[in-house]
């Protein structure tokens, strides 16, 4: 999933704003694949383990030496809608833990870029609420 520009994004009750992007990936962290009897194909696969990954881009406008830290865990919230209008609005929320925080500097500004694991409630769960 990816939202570009969303309406709102939040993380542990605070508001960031000016936020380019979200991006949220599945990722398999163990693939079993099977090959047939003498064949190279693969015949059979699957994905016992996965991991959401949540990347979040924020343009910073303005010197800010707070920020979240690597292993804070917080609600992340974001909303979207088609247009201004908010034309079919939703909230995705999910619990996450910050993995990485890191700045960049280019010609087209400075950036802040959070990097998150979705929870799962039981580990059976999709981590991912959507409303």
């Amino acid at each position: 999933m990816l939202v570009l520009n969303p309406s709102e994004v939040v993380f542990a009750s605070e508001v960031w704003r000016s936020v380019r992007s979200v991006s949220v990936d599945r990722v398999a962290e163990e693939v079993i694949a099977e090959r047939g009897e003498g064949g190279a194909e693969v015949v059979f696969a699957d994905v016992p383990s996965v991991r959401v990954n949540v990347r979040v881009v924020r343009e910073m406008n303005e010197s800010d030496p707070g920020g979240p830290r690597p292993g804070q865990s917080a609600v992340l919230l974001f909303v979207t809608s088609l247009g201004a209008s908010g034309a079919e609005k939703k909230t995705i929320s999910m619990q996450a833990v910050v993995t990485s925080v890191r700045h960049e500097v280019n010609a087209r500004g400075a950036t802040r870029v959070v990097e998150f694991v979705a929870l799962s409630a039981d580990g059976h769960s999709d981590p991912v609420s959507v409303s």
